[in-house]
């Protein structure tokens, strides 16, 4: 369960870098984490905190939606 929630996180979080043209290394800089951070992040590799996934969201402005 918990790594289908890390799943679906980041499959949010790389749909909407994309939508919006920005590499992982660009996020990355916004977010003050490394682009292979960020490549974690999105494949449900990593268990980001709540206050990362949060800058992460306002880099994006974008909502994240946690089933």
């Amino acid at each position: 369960m918990e790594d289908d929630i890390r799943k679906y996180v980041g499959k949010q979080i790389e749909e909407r870098r994309k939508e919006l043209g920005m590499t992982q290394e660009q996020l990355g800089v916004k977010c003050g984490v490394i682009r292979t951070t960020i490549n974690k992040i999105e494949n449900g590799r990593y268990s980001v905190s709540v206050d990362k996934l949060a800058e992460i969201a306002r880099a994006l402005d974008f909502e994240i939606i946690v089933k």
